[in-house]
């Protein structure tokens, strides 16, 4: 499990399902910028190189214990990508994800039926890692999250839109 790291995303050509859409590119861009911002902001007031993760997809939440806090949030699920063959299953018609925690993936494909991107609005795909996270950027740059987290679950990426952010620090230790 890694948070994305800052590094520019794919860049995507009219051979990648009209993923070259000026539209799409701007939205993205915009929520790479708020997904870096945020990672800067996580990293250094939790430290989280390195801790546990945990989803509660019933409650709809999602933690990380890091070196110096804790972070705690809300959660959307936007997808899951298996990488063996590719495929990415949209939150939206996943059997695994409520109708609640799939609102994010929805208004990622209403934006797709807006701008005809088949790839965010056809139900199961193929795709990269790094177009997976590319629809993740969608999300944030539509202002449905404030950052992206690339899971997994067993096999599968677990791709998920993290609001309401807040992080705690350690306790206080008695002297």
């Amino acid at each position: 499990m890694a948070f994305w790291s800052k590094k520019r995303g794919p860049k995507l050509s009219a051979d990648s399902a009209r993923l070259d859409d000026s539209e799409l590119v701007r939205v993205a861009d915009a929520g790479l910028e708020r997904h870096n911002a945020t990672l800067t902001r996580i990293t250094e007031e939790a430290g989280l190189e390195e801790g546990n993760w945990d989803a509660d997809l019933a409650a709809g939440t999602f933690a990380w214990h890091g070196t110096r806090g804790d972070l705690s949030s809300r959660i959307q699920v936007l997808g899951t990508r298996n990488p063996r063959d590719n495929s990415f299953l949209w939150g939206w018609d996943h059997p695994s994800v409520s109708p609640e925690l799939a609102e994010a993936a929805k208004r990622v494909k209403d934006f797709g039926q807006e701008h005809e991107i088949a790839a965010l609005t056809t139900r199961k795909i193929q795709c990269t890692q790094d177009q997976a996270r590319l629809f993740g950027n969608v999300a944030i740059g539509l202002g449905l999250g404030e950052f992206t987290y690339l899971g997994t679950s067993g096999p599968a990426e677990v791709y998920l839109i993290l609001t309401d952010i807040t992080i705690a620090g350690p306790p206080e230790t008695q002297g």
